[in-house]
């Protein structure tokens, strides 16, 4: 399928204090398999409220 070519995707290779922001509206995400028990996670969400973009 298209969605999923590879020339198309991105793959996230994370680094201690990165932060990654993407718009819901224009790319399908998920998350990839980890180990809870030797990896950490923290997720925070931040929506803008306003206008409709054109």
């Amino acid at each position: 399928a298209l969605a999923i070519h590879p020339d198309l995707t991105y793959e996230h290779r994370w680094t201690a204090r990165e932060l990654l922001l993407w718009d819901n509206r224009c790319v399908m995400h998920r998350a990839t398999p980890y180990d809870p028990a030797t990896q950490g996670r923290v997720i925070r969400r931040c929506t803008v409220l306003g206008e409709v973009p054109a």
